[in-house]
């Protein structure tokens, strides 16, 4: 396998049928034990939003989150995955993959 794929793959290990916030994607041992830079986070993830296998969600965990269309989604995701881990924080709590 890829370093993509295993990177994508690992990406769907988390389990994110669960809404996961983007930091806490950035510091699971899984994440990190593929040597993945952000950069490449994103674009896996970009990929599998592409691909329909995970979504992005927005609004807060005590609210009820809605899906995020997928433009407005990818676009969500280039911007977090290459901000400053503070803008990714204020970002993610918006925002949750699943």
């Amino acid at each position: 396998m890829s370093e993509a794929t295993d990177l994508r793959q690992a990406l769907l290990d988390l389990g994110l049928e669960d809404l996961i916030p983007l930091p806490e994607i950035l510091t699971e041992e899984e994440i990190r034990s593929e040597g993945a830079a952000v950069e490449d986070i994103s674009t896996a993830l970009i990929g599998l939003l592409r691909e329909r296998r995970i979504q992005i969600w927005s609004g807060r965990w005590s609210q009820d989150p809605e899906v995020v269309d997928p433009a407005t989604a990818e676009e969500l995701l280039r911007v977090a995955m290459s901000s400053t881990p503070s803008t990714v924080r204020q970002i993610s709590d918006c925002v949750s993959t699943t």
